[in-house]
């Protein structure tokens, strides 16, 4: 394998060159330069992604406000079901024969 990539390497080196690469490296820098100057910060972009977020920021807080609401019915936990006036009728309870 090694042999054939040095043969190729050997062609290679044997070929004329096709261009002068002199300038390649000042011609490249050069567009760089040029694309970063041109490139900005679309106001458009910011402003909708800043929308965005103040959104997802008043969803979060209102979601939060309702969960707090006590017109919503509220979960409980087995321990506090158990532990309730009404623990007799837990399943538990009830699948254990105690009272």
């Amino acid at each position: 394998m090694s042999n054939h990539v040095d043969n190729l390497l050997r062609e290679l080196r044997s070929r004329p060159d096709d261009a002068d690469l002199s300038g390649l490296e000042a011609a490249v820098s050069r567009k760089i330069a040029r694309e970063q100057a041109t490139r900005t910060v679309a106001p458009i972009g910011v402003s909708f992604q800043l929308a965005v977020v103040c959104l997802a920021l008043f969803l979060g807080l209102a979601v939060a406000g309702i969960r707090g609401y006590s017109g919503m019915p509220q979960r409980l936990n087995s321990e506090i079901i158990v532990l309730s006036d009404d623990g007799a009728l837990a399943p538990s309870v009830l699948l254990g024969g105690g009272t």
